[in-house]
């Protein structure tokens, strides 16, 4: 800037006009000070365009679909920031998990507190119902098993050993060379979690979760009979309504299966717990991690996905009929109280994004439990997977 008042020769030192044309002449003063104005108002505009394109830059999230399946997606709001994540990969794959935090740090909800905004507490899975018959139903009830399963014992060589892939359209993979215990075959356990038209009837289902001790969610109860006068129990002509009844004598709509997909945050402290009958089959990362398979009194299945040590147990009275015995060959080896564990490697990082896929069946008369707890903190709300 130029000092007109110490004899600058620059040319806005120069008199732009005569003071005899009176007040309104632009004095070199007058000059100075308009461009100055001007100056600061360009300033001032510049400022706020280069703010808003900042943050407009720094909130994008990308996300990955991997046959329907989504790996990573859109914010969703935890305690104190954002729990999305940024890029991911295919089936099986992690995603970096960022976001900002609010109040108490960044990461959004540390250690599982809270579930994201964009779930809430609900996740949806897929429920099917079958008729009596082949797999599902023992001999009870007046029932006659033509297949005459062995119900009553855990069954896990139903989808083999801890870590065992999850397979095509993720799905649980048959392992066993024929039928099990308490399976006909590789053929018919391929339609407990696939649509098939004149074997069964499926619709989506929601499971809410509460809240529990601990920081956990859960969903418990001793009577989950989710599709009573639903699907095949709708039809009048239904042979399964009326000879199927709860403990409490109520007709039921036993024999369905129930599938859900979904995506989770891993945190340190992170556990899965499952207790109930029959058949659950819960894999991490595209892995088997818990095996409660086999038609069965209510089995507990838990796993601490930090050390990927997994407990199978059952409650004392029923042991001598669930006959839980180690089984080295599909990772359980070690003898507990009341079951057995063994370790399985999830191949988990902090702070990445990773598949849940659970499975669950309801085979036979006449109890039906089914509670989940979990510190998960679930990044979607359950996708539907056909």
């Amino acid at each position: 800037e130029v000092d007109c008042a110490r004899g600058g020769s620059d040319l806005s030192c120069k008199p732009q006009c005569s003071s005899a044309l009176g007040p309104g002449c632009l004095t070199p003063k007058h000059i100075c000070d308009t461009l100055g104005i001007m100056w600061s108002l360009v300033s001032v505009v510049l400022g706020i365009l280069m703010c808003t394109f900042l943050s407009c830059s720094s909130s994008e999230d990308v996300a990955n679909n991997d046959g329907g399946r989504v790996t990573a997606g859109k914010s969703g709001a935890g305690a104190g920031g954002s729990t999305a994540g940024a890029v991911g990969g295919g089936a099986g794959s992690s995603v970096a998990v960022g976001g900002s935090g609010g109040a108490g740090g960044g990461g959004g909800a540390a250690g599982g507190l809270n579930p994201p905004a964009s779930c809430g507490s609900v996740v949806t899975g897929t429920i099917r119902d079958f008729r009596a018959g082949g797999d599902f139903q023992c001999n009870n009830s007046g029932f006659v098993d033509t297949a005459q399963k062995n119900c009553g014992p855990w069954d896990p060589a139903i989808v083999g050993p801890l870590g065992a892939a999850l397979g095509p359209k993720r799905k649980p993979v048959f392992a066993a060379g024929g039928k099990t215990p308490s399976t006909t075959g590789e053929s018919a356990f391929q339609q407990w979690f696939e649509d098939v038209p004149g074997v069964n009837l499926g619709t989506s289902l929601d499971l809410s979760l509460q809240p529990g001790p601990g920081g956990t969610f859960f969903f418990d109860t001793n009577a989950f009979f989710p599709i009573d006068n639903k699907l095949f129990a709708a039809q009048a002509n239904d042979p399964d309504k009326g000879p199927f009844k709860s403990e409490d004598g109520q007709v039921r709509n036993y024999h369905f299966t129930y599938e859900l997909h979904t995506t989770f945050r891993y945190d340190p402290g992170n556990v899965f717990t499952f207790r109930g009958d029959d058949d659950v089959f819960v894999y991490i990362n595209d892995r088997l991690a818990v095996n409660l398979g086999g038609i069965h009194v209510p089995m507990q299945g838990k796993i601490n996905l930090d050390t990927g040590r997994v407990e199978i147990t059952v409650e004392p009275q029923w042991a001598s009929l669930v006959q839980i015995t180690p089984r080295p060959e599909l990772g359980l080896a070690e003898v507990i109280d009341n079951g057995v564990a063994g370790t399985v490697d999830l191949g988990l990082t902090s702070g990445q994004v990773y598949n849940l896929d659970f499975f669950f069946a309801e085979r036979n008369c006449c109890g039906s439990n089914f509670r989940v707890e979990t510190n998960l903190v679930f990044i979607d709300c359950g996708v539907d997977v056909k």
